[in-house]
């Protein structure tokens, strides 16, 4: 039964190419994050943006959300995305950090139009994320979701 989604988004041709630009009033930090998605694709990595992670309230826990993200990462890496940027509330940022994403430099405790709290950009690369959390996926069960060069 479904227990959780999340949308991954593309950038489309816009001004606002993800949606967490919407949130970006500051001049420079809208052209820091046009430079960022430049800059991945300039590297060729595929990219998306995670958006609207939610869980059913019955079963809403720190391990579940946890195993929510492992499966969207290696979901989405399986679909030839690597490269990630997200939003989330200030308070939100140690659990992400703890699950190995990176603070984007000059984008924390950022003021956002559309929430009281302060907002942080954070990213990571799918690839670096499944080594790192390897053993974890084959004790949850979710190895089949590995890349080949990582199951093993």
């Amino acid at each position: 039964s479904l227990v959780g989604c999340v949308r991954l988004l593309r950038p489309i041709h816009s001004a606002d190419p993800l949606h967490f630009f919407k949130d970006l009033l500051d001049g420079a930090m809208r052209r820091r994050a046009h430079a960022l998605l430049a800059e991945a694709q300039a590297a060729g990595r595929p990219f998306c943006e995670v958006s609207r992670l939610c869980l059913a309230p019955e079963v809403r826990s720190l391990a579940m959300t946890r195993r929510l993200v492992l499966e969207i990462i290696a979901t989405a890496h399986r679909y030839g995305m690597d490269h990630c940027l997200f939003t989330c509330d200030a308070p939100h940022a140690p659990f992400w950090q703890r699950i190995g994403f990176h603070a984007v430099d000059g984008f924390t405790g950022y003021a956002r139009p559309r929430s009281s709290r302060p907002g942080w950009l954070l990213r990571g690369s799918y690839a670096e994320l499944l080594a790192l959390h390897r053993a974890e996926l084959r004790r949850i069960g979710l190895a089949p979701l590995l890349p080949t060069v990582l199951a093993a």
